[in-house]
């Protein structure tokens, strides 16, 4: 009878919301499986910062700030393989093609070439004049963008904004993690979504050199990732090795 009566009906996706506090902002989603296996008191991690749960309520997680601490690693179901390479390259081509337009001639474009309507194409427009806004460049398929600013605890957070996806940033964050966390003696936060890599710098003032973010090939795969993963040759990250795309 309630199958009849409620075919209509959009099921909820199972997801809790996370917010800092009782009238914090949101930082987040949890699966709701992993709610489930977890209890007030539990540090969990969530975009490369560590939260201490305070209260699990119907649909939301309440956290406080652990900073320095262990958390468990949240887990999601659908995750893909992450954005092919081929993929990644041709978005930043069109990101670098549209940063050499001005706004109304990227409009245009858009608009006649590329099919968006007036609202998706100025959309677009104002997302990549925010970024340039604030870094004063564009990540392409030509250019990686290397960004840092204080997050909310006051730590440093190092970003790398690349269009390369996550079958080069995998990889490519396992070998900084290990390169630059080990030999200072803490374990440093790492976390890479298609469009770049985060990392987080807890209780440090002197971030490394911009160029120890992007290590040669071999010596990657020789110092950072053949150990780790037990493998007599580091393996590749799609169609390249984890430095293809920082030797672009």
């Amino acid at each position: 009878m309630l199958s009849r009566l409620n075919a209509g009906t959009i099921p909820d996706r199972g997801s809790y919301a996370v917010q800092l506090g009782a009238a914090g902002p949101r930082l987040g989603e949890l699966d709701e499986e992993m709610v489930f296996e977890t209890r007030a008191g539990d540090n969990v991690l969530l975009g490369a910062s560590t939260w201490r749960v305070e209260q699990i309520t119907r649909d939301r997680v309440i956290v406080s700030p652990a900073p320095g601490e262990s958390g468990r690693m949240p887990f999601w179901r659908g995750e893909g393989p992450g954005r092919p390479v081929a993929l990644g390259q041709e978005l930043g081509s069109l990101v670098r093609r549209l940063g050499g337009m001005g706004r109304r001639e990227a409009e245009r474009w858009l608009r006649r070439d590329a099919g968006l309507d007036q609202r998706a194409a100025g959309s677009l427009i104002a997302y990549l004049a925010e970024q340039r806004e604030q870094t004063g460049v564009l990540p392409t398929d030509q250019a990686i963008t290397v960004e840092r600013f204080r997050d909310e605890l006051g730590d440093w957070r190092l970003c790398i904004l690349s269009p390369f996806g996550a079958r080069v940033h995998g990889p490519w964050a396992m070998a900084l993690q290990r390169m630059l966390g080990t030999g200072h003696g803490f374990d440093l936060p790492v976390l890479y979504t298609d469009d770049g890599i985060v990392l987080r710098f807890p209780d440090r003032e002197v971030l490394p050199e911009v160029e120890r973010l992007f290590p040669d090939p071999e010596e990657a795969g020789r110092r950072a990732l053949r150990g780790p993963l037990g493998g007599d040759r580091a393996p590749a990250a799609a169609d390249g090795d984890p430095g293809a795309a920082g030797a672009g």
